[in-house]
């Protein structure tokens, strides 16, 4: 009898501080975000949200340790029909060891991806990790936006998240001035914006200064891809090819040798990439091989042709 009340008191804990991780949580993948406002151990309810509209709550049940099941899974995007979330944890360079809800259907094919968050929409994150790079200048200049900052040949200043176009093009404040960003083929075409034609709403002015990617410095266009678990709302900034592009570029910086001839002509033209005579050695890391299946993803499901690259 003692036995079994020292069961159930330890089971009685471990939900209580289960439930007490869990409440108050945000995770986000850019496109869509919850917010866990309720639990009661077995049972968590997280407010739904996405960039442009708003959802309905999503109760996720617990079956085990670190797994739950949808009990509403049509609040859940795509119009799923069952849906199970597994807590998992992963190791990224670029923020430490990273916790993200990975979601699937009751075949075991993803449905999405959402790492934890410090808040519930994570639009700066985002915006800042599509600028990220070091790029040349149209103007002759050397740029840098790294983190919340951009670097013009040596010159530091902070810049911070301006929405444009209810978030379809995002922009950065810099010095006192709004500029607005639209992805180009290989890099960024930067404008200032001086318009507000509503609350959230900035339309590109006048062009600042066309900025190329530096693929040789960043060993590629993506270097987010080798830190962080990249996020459906960055993706959706480029189009379906691209993506590919993307995702491969991934393998070209452990020397994959391409069977298809468009990659071999991309990554030939760049010096860090020395492709290996045996494919079946390299070696991915497991945040690697996690970002390759967030993308093939995206481009089987919403990355589309016709995005804002202009």
């Amino acid at each position: 009898m003692k036995k079994l009340s020292l069961l159930l008191l330890l089971t009685v804990l471990t939900i209580g501080l289960y439930a007490q991780k869990m409440a108050e949580t945000a995770w986000s993948d850019g496109e869509m975000h919850l917010y866990c406002h309720e639990n009661d151990g077995t049972t968590f309810t997280f407010s739904v949200g996405f960039a442009h509209d708003g959802g309905a709550d999503l109760k996720l049940r617990k079956v085990k340790e670190n797994v739950f099941e949808a009990v509403n899974p049509e609040a859940y995007k795509y119009g799923a029909t069952y849906v199970k979330a597994t807590l998992k944890t992963i190791s990224c360079p670029g923020s430490g060891s990273t916790k993200y809800l990975y979601f699937e259907d009751k075949n075991g094919k993803m449905l999405g991806v959402m790492p934890q968050t410090t808040d519930d929409y994570n639009g700066k994150a985002i915006e800042f990790d599509v600028l990220a790079g070091t790029y040349k200048g149209s103007d002759g200049k050397t740029y840098i936006f790294s983190g919340n900052s951009l670097i013009i040949n040596g010159q530091s200043s902070d810049i911070e998240p301006l929405v444009c176009e209810f978030g379809y093009v995002n922009g950065f404040k810099y010095k006192g001035q709004n500029y607005c960003f639209r992805v180009s083929e290989n890099g960024l075409n930067l404008y200032t914006t001086q318009s507000d034609d509503s609350e959230f709403e900035f339309e590109p002015d006048k062009l600042w200064v066309k900025l190329t990617a530096d693929q040789e410095k960043n060993q590629g266009r993506w270097a987010v891809t080798k830190n962080k678990i990249v996020m459906a709302g960055f993706v959706g900034y480029y189009s379906k090819s691209l993506c590919r592009v993307m995702r491969n570029e991934i393998y070209a910086r452990h020397g994959y040798n391409f069977a298809s001839a468009d990659l071999k002509v991309h990554f030939g033209k760049m010096s860090w990439y020395k492709p290996v005579a045996d494919n079946s050695k390299i070696q991915l890391s497991e945040l690697e091989q996690l970002n390759i299946a967030i993308l093939k993803h995206c481009e089987d499901t919403f990355t589309w042709d016709n995005s804002v690259e202009k």
